[in-house]
């Protein structure tokens, strides 16, 4: 169960990234494209959770 929670806060912490990531490039241009840093973030999801 431990671990289950553990993962569950990773979890949110990258859509808490995410959300950050996204204003950030509404204000500034990002070296990373919306859809590279969507692939990153689904693989490293995909790493982390499977």
């Amino acid at each position: 169960m431990q671990n289950d929670w553990i993962r569950l806060k990773e979890f949110f912490i990258h859509i808490f990234l995410f959300i950050d990531k996204t204003n950030v490039e509404s204000i500034t241009m990002w070296n990373l494209t919306q859809n590279e840093y969507l692939t990153l973030m689904v693989g490293d999801l995909n790493c982390n959770f499977f």
